[in-house]
């Protein structure tokens, strides 16, 4: 049952000026025999913690699942029939502000949405003969330890105040205050499918090192959620300072330039960004959050003797949502496989029920992160009901007319600014490549009306040459510090994205039956491919495909030949790889990308828009090799000076950070930028696609058929990669020898894999099988 009788401890909520403490709730029942079944659903707005007779059940970290409550209402449903008692029992409830009460999220306007409440709550307990209770007044409630809590600034924790067994069924609660009834808020109750969050690794300190009046623990690589620490022979009244950082200052120390923002907004609570303030009560004691997560490597503590200090422990839990692996790729480049791990870490790091953009500053669902991401998520992870529940949340926050906002939860946040198609892609990108990587059409069927609103919406935006420009553009470009201007033409990333939206809405539509839907899209994307050639394609009308092959660098340099009018490498590649240019007009496309890479010294000069098909393209067409190198180039921009650095995630922009190329404040030689964002992972495609040679469904019509095509790069002693297709494992792996390459490919049952050699084709069915190609 989804009850919406809400309950709460007080009206007022904590804010920056008045600490409101996270409440305590307690409702107590009697039964005379144990029922045959016993289920609890519970909201907890924003986050809680539930408790059964004097043990925590809560079904994983940060519940409820996060949204707009005025949105959608999430309910969590629990199974207490064995942990009932015949007499007394009782549920117990800490609740924390989460979403609901967004303190630090002033940038993004959620401390003055409507929804704005003190925490809150409603459950129900149910038996086989029906509803035994809802949250009420008869629940009692008290102030908790926790007198301040927000998931993006800290908490404060007063252990002098814990009350000890107040989850217990004996307790006394007689002196506690009766709750009072709430606004239930508008959204729709529902249940997540989405994997909960849990912890899923530790880490011990690597070192530990004197920092002024304090400790810094560092656990050797990036990650989130918080650390566990026990402490010993602590004294009344003991306060201790824990901050949690991502890398080193000047002085070796805590640096937190990287995790705020400028123009006054740096830090919202005296200077507090994931900074724990513990108060201790006598003797030993552990101690970790309840209601924040963090991203970070280093922990700084303060406050301890030298002799508590040694005798401390620390652990680091690495939390996130529990989605298992299903795919990995490595090489004979050890550098490579390094990046491969840190483009892993960076997903598993970013899952906080959705797909978040960094774990530390803003924790924020932002769109396009989220789909540049989703085909390397898809390859690596079952990443799917992740996906799938978040879509639900996007469909909720969409407007009648069809604008998704940039960010999702979200209020009145992101509708006017932080969108556009490039980031509104994720309501297509997300369901189509769920159903090319795991032949999932109930998504597809679940997102179809959406997708055709949206369509709607973006042909309404068109201008008067039948293109659209709307929203942020070509983000985080590798050679100009572009943090809110772009170098290449809105019109001209979101027309082809949006050209994009239209051939894949059309597919699926097909797909699922939706002739109609299907013919709209196709006609759309017709249009809009014929505008953009009609504007920025130079001689795209010619006829004569051996002009084209007499074309040479020279000209094309010039500006002569097939270039997109907008000289830049995101536009050329985003052009390529989308079939603005034909077959007699390809070659040329492709060399003029070539020489641009050449004008720009030798660089990718691209944002993650651009960056999304750069690769690819030139691995297509012949250039594979220069991918490679420029992916793993030793200076910046690149993946390579990123490993190099020894960096364990992967950073929010390449951008050459020199002291001459940047007005920004640079601290020991690091750039003020996060050091976790996973929206440039894409490139963990075109070490399966190219290297290891696996292209699995290539023509998205059947996830039971793969391709094996490696390119054999020069340098490399072997490359292998695996998959757990929804028929089986599938893996592939070549080795250079003496003789040529040997080529070993394992093909689950039911799949199909056709396996390509230099002109040579050979179709597989199920077994292990290895031949060797001669050089």
């Amino acid at each position: 049952m989804f009850s919406t009788k809400f309950i709460a401890a007080t009206k007022e909520y904590c804010t920056h000026e008045k600490m409101i403490p996270a409440p305590m709730l307690r409702k107590t029942f009697v039964l005379e025999e144990l029922p045959q079944k016993a289920s609890f659903t519970v909201c907890g707005l924003g986050f809680y913690k539930l408790f059964l007779n004097g043990k925590e059940i809560t079904g994983g970290h940060f519940a409820s699942y996060q949204s707009n409550p005025d949105q959608i209402l999430y309910y969590d449903v629990y199974d207490v029939r064995d942990m009932l008692t015949v007499g007394k029992n009782v549920i117990g409830i800490l609740l924390g502000n989460g979403f609901l009460n967004n303190i630090g999220g002033q940038v993004w306007d959620f401390d003055t949405e409507p929804y704005r409440s003190a925490p809150k709550t409603a459950f129900a307990f149910e038996m086989e003969n029906g509803v035994l209770f809802e949250a009420d007044e008869s629940v009692k409630t008290h102030p908790s330890p926790i007198l301040f809590d927000d998931f993006r600034e800290g908490e404060w924790y007063d252990a002098r105040l814990e009350i000890s067994g107040w989850t217990e069924a004996d307790f006394d609660d007689a002196a506690w205050e009766n709750a009072i009834p709430a606004l239930t808020p508008k959204g729709e109750p529902n249940v997540s499918s989405a994997p909960v969050l849990k912890t899923m690794n530790e880490l011990s300190p690597k070192s530990v090192k004197k920092y002024k009046n304090g400790y810094i623990y560092d656990f050797g690589e990036n990650t989130s959620g918080f650390a566990r620490t026990t402490l010993k022979g602590m004294e009344e009244g003991q306060k201790l300072s824990f901050i949690y950082f991502e890398c080193l200052g000047d002085d070796n120390g805590v640096y937190l330039e990287n995790l705020g923002f400028s123009g006054g907004r740096t830090r919202t609570r005296k200077g507090f960004i994931q900074q724990m303030e513990y108060t201790c009560r006598a003797g030993d004691q552990e101690y970790q959050p309840s209601f924040i997560w963090c991203g970070y490597r280093y922990v700084f503590v303060d406050g301890l003797t030298e002799e508590q200090a040694k005798n401390m422990q620390i652990t680091a839990l690495g939390i996130r949502s529990s989605v298992e692996i299903r795919g990995g790729f490595s090489c004979s480049d050890e550098r490579v496989n390094k990046l491969c791990d840190m483009i892993l870490r960076s997903d598993l790091t970013n899952l906080f029920h959705y797909p978040v953009d960094c774990p530390h500053r803003e924790k924020n669902g932002w769109t396009a992160d989220a789909a540049l991401s989703c085909e390397q998520m898809m390859l690596q992870m079952n990443i799917e009901d992740v996906h799938r529940e978040w879509l639900k949340t996007i469909r909720a926050a969409m407007t009648e007319q069809g604008v998704i906002p940039g960010i999702v939860p979200t209020g009145s946040w992101g509708f006017a600014w932080g969108n556009g198609p490039a980031w509104d892609c994720v309501l297509f990108w997300l369901p189509y490549y769920a159903y090319q990587y795991r032949g999932d059409t109930q998504i597809v069927k679940e997102n179809a009306d959406a997708m055709k609103r949206y369509l709607q919406y973006m042909a309404s935006r068109r201008n008067e040459d039948g293109l659209v420009a709307y929203g942020l553009g070509d983000w985080c470009q590798t050679l100009i510090y572009n943090n809110g201007s772009f170098e290449t033409s809105h019109e001209i990333t979101d027309s082809l994205v949006g050209y994009d939206l239209c051939v894949k809405a059309a597919r699926l539509f097909k797909t699922i039956g939706q002739t109609e839907n299907a013919e709209y899209a196709q006609t759309l994307g017709e249009e809009f491919a014929a505008a953009f050639k009609k504007k920025w394609i130079k001689g795209c009308s010619v006829e004569n495909a051996a002009a084209v092959d007499a074309i040479n660098a020279t000209s094309l340099r010039n500006g002569q030949g097939w270039p997109v009018a907008d000289k830049t490498q995101t536009a050329q590649a985003m052009a390529i790889a989308l079939g603005m240019f034909d077959e007699s007009e390809k070659k040329a496309a492709v060399e003029e990308l070539v020489a641009r890479i050449q004008r720009d010294g030798n660089n990718f000069n691209v944002g993650v828009v651009g960056g999304y098909s750069f690769f690819n393209v030139l691995a297509e067409n012949g250039y594979a090799a220069l991918a490679y190198g420029l992916i793993m180039k030793p200076t910046p921009p690149s993946y390579g000076y990123i490993v190099d650095r020894g960096e364990s995630t992967l950073w929010e922009n390449m951008y050459d950070y020199g002291p001459s190329k940047s007005n920004v404040i640079l601290k020991n030689g690091m750039p003020i930028i996060s050091h976790n964002h996973h929206f440039w992972g894409f490139v963990y495609t075109y070490f399966v696609r190219y290297m290891a040679g696996l292209r699995f469904n290539p023509d998205g019509t059947d996830v039971n058929y793969a391709e094996v095509s490696p390119m054999y790069l020069d340098g490399l002693a072997y490359a292998e990669t695996y998959y757990d297709a929804p028929a089986g494992k599938l893996c592939v792996r070549w080795d250079r020898t003496e003789s040529g390459v040997t080529l070993k490919v394992s093909v689950p049952e039911g799949m199909r894999v056709k396996v390509c050699f230099q002109g040579e084709e050979e179709l597989l069915s199920a077994g292990k099988f290895e031949k060797t190609y001669k050089k």
